[in-house]
């Protein structure tokens, strides 16, 4: 033993003064930032690293598109130089208010050995242009289809939509430039799984273009199924002889493409289910935790993004069957493999669709979310905290008499940095500005953009090339193509009806309401959606109403032709 310690005092010696053991390389610092909601477009993606890295490192970014040329590091792969891996858009910019995703593989290595743990990452593209969130409509054509992804299919410049439809096919549209969409010569379905009815574009195979993959909403004998098409850059699509339809336990409404397990390709998640790409666009059911445990096998809408901020996917998922009013938040420990852990506490009920953005530029991403209820459809916010607790819910819009919308969209409208609001409404698409800090216009205050009949979904993105955020609604049958303006929304309000208000609220005997269309008739329905009172509005659109002792103390919906106002009685 004492020949031991005399060894081992002789090996100490050895060891020069001030030596440390040799440790892996960290990320210190990231551009653009997590989260960004206006990044430049054609500035660089870059990682900032405690030690100076291999050349091979070159290989450890991945860079993805989701609107046009995918796996951009294909093309144009990133560099080292010294500290430093980062890419420059090449040979051609992002395109305006883009989705981003970046991934650093543990491929990043010094000297002294590799990352041990992978960074992913999204961020929003700046937008310019002249238009100020004043829309027009465009055009509008028929389609068969239940929803649209815009997307640079045939790696012309400009966004096509593709879009699944029932008949067992996706429909392609191509753009002429200007925002005219038109289904081309040949080619214009792909055929797919039984009743498509999930779309989602992305690079799966890293060669450049945008693939198609969609969620199948027929149940076989042995579950459901996600059918994956190639894109072969022209916007021509086929099965691969491989993997082409992918099998999921139950029937699936919506998915998702992104890197869940920080390897640097997209992977997919679709319901509750998880499969795993392995670079080349075969998916497959990982060893473990194939399937997430604690949520509905076919839920309607999930989002996902770092809701924590540790440097990988989350989720956020919802259960329209679950009337129990919440949301739940599945937090991935970047492997891909999801738990479920807080849920978000509201009073709604028949939690729908999700959408999570950087809404109060805090640098987080703060979570909208539609509920389905008897009243109508209502939206709220949820302000993130920065660790994924949601909280401070603020009412966007409530009780909307509408029933069909199913989606809503996130995009910097008006070009100052911030991310508004698209939220179709029937006939028409309602757009709500953002002050920057999560407050949104009132939709009676903006522009109500007509845009067909009985929209279910609207996605947002620069269809003419003009530098501004455009959008394509979807309703039965059709699509509308809306081009933005350069006529602020606060000229169009001055011209507009007076806003819809009622004096005093919260009320105990009369309430006078103002601001409706002359010779209107009023609405008030209680929590359960049950007409209470009617009311025409005089020559002005004013109209008073009187509370009996009949109305209970609560919350109630004032509607008049589409214009919605919460009551509240003391």
């Amino acid at each position: 033993m004492k020949s031991f310690y005399h060894n081992l005092s002789a090996l100490i010696l050895l060891i020069p003064s001030g030596a440390v053991l040799a440790q892996a390389p960290l990320v210190t610092n990231v551009i653009p930032a997590a989260n960004a909601r206006a990044a430049a477009r054609t500035g660089l993606v870059m990682a900032t690293f405690s030690q100076p890295l291999t050349s091979a490192s070159a290989a450890a970014l991945k860079v993805f598109s989701n609107q046009r040329g995918g796996l951009r590091t294909t093309a144009a792969p990133a560099v080292v130089s010294g500290n430093t891996l980062s890419f420059m858009p090449a040979p051609y910019a992002f395109l305006p208010g883009e989705t981003v995703h970046a991934t650093i593989t543990t491929a990043a290595a010094s000297a002294e050995g590799a990352l041990a743990t992978p960074r992913v990452l999204q961020f929003t593209t700046a937008v310019g242009g002249t238009g100020s969130g004043n829309f027009e409509m465009r055009s509008r054509v028929p389609a068969a289809a239940s929803n649209i992804v815009l997307g640079d299919i045939d790696g012309d410049g400009d966004l096509d939509a593709v879009g699944p439809n029932e008949l067992n096919a996706a429909t392609i549209l191509l753009n002429d430039g200007m925002g005219n969409f038109a289904a081309p010569p040949t080619n214009a379905t792909v055929a797919t799984g039984g009743s498509p009815y999930g779309l989602a574009l992305g690079d799966i195979d890293g060669d450049g273009d945008l693939d198609c993959v969609t969620a199948n909403a027929s149940q076989t004998s042995t579950g459901g199924s996600s059918s994956v098409r190639f894109n072969n850059g022209s916007g021509v699509f086929t099965a691969p002889t491989v993997g082409a339809e992918v099998p999921v336990p139950v029937f699936q409404r919506t998915l998702v493409l992104a890197d869940l397990d920080g390897d640097g390709d997209l992977d997919l998640l679709t319901g509750g289910s998880i499969r795993l790409n392995n670079g080349a666009g075969l998916f497959t059911a990982p060893v473990a935790n194939a399937e997430i445990t604690g949520v509905a096998r076919d839920a309607s809408g999930f989002a996902v993004g770092d809701v924590d901020g540790d440097g990988d996917l989350d989720m956020t998922i919802t259960d329209f069957t679950n009337t129990s009013g919440k949301v739940n938040i599945l937090f991935n420990n970047g492997a891909a493999v999801f738990a479920v852990r807080p849920t978000v506490p509201s009073p709604a009920v028949g939690p729908y669709a999700t959408t999570l953005g950087d809404v109060d530029g805090d640098g987080d991403l703060d979570l909208l979310v539609i509920y389905m209820t008897r009243t109508g459809n209502n939206v709220s916010l949820f302000l993130n905290n920065g660790t994924g607790v949601f909280g401070n819910e603020r009412v966007i819009l409530l009780g909307s008499p509408f029933w069909s919308n199913r989606n809503l969209a996130l995009g910097d409208l008006d070009a100052d940095g911030d991310l508004d609001l698209l939220l179709p409404l029937n006939d028409r698409v309602s757009v709500m500005l953002n002050n920057g800090a999560g407050m949104f216009s009132s939709p009676a205050a903006t522009v109500m953009v007509s845009a067909g009949f009985s929209h279910v979904a609207v996605t947002s993105g620069d269809l003419d090339a003009d530098g501004d955020l455009d959008f394509v609604g979807y309703a039965v049958g059709y699509i509308t193509t809306c081009v933005n303006q350069p006529i602020t929304l606060a000229s169009a309000a001055a011209n507009a009806a007076p806003a819809f208000s009622m004096y005093p609220n919260p009320a105990r005997d009369v309430v006078t309401v103002s601001g409706v269309a002359p010779r209107a008739t009023l609405e008030v329905l209680d929590a359960l959606g049950r007409l209470v009172a009617t009311a025409t509005a005089n020559a002005t659109g004013t109209a008073q109403l009187t509370l009996s002792a009949a109305w209970a103390p609560g919350v109630y919906v004032v509607q008049s032709e589409g214009r919605v106002q919460r009551l509240v009685v003391e």
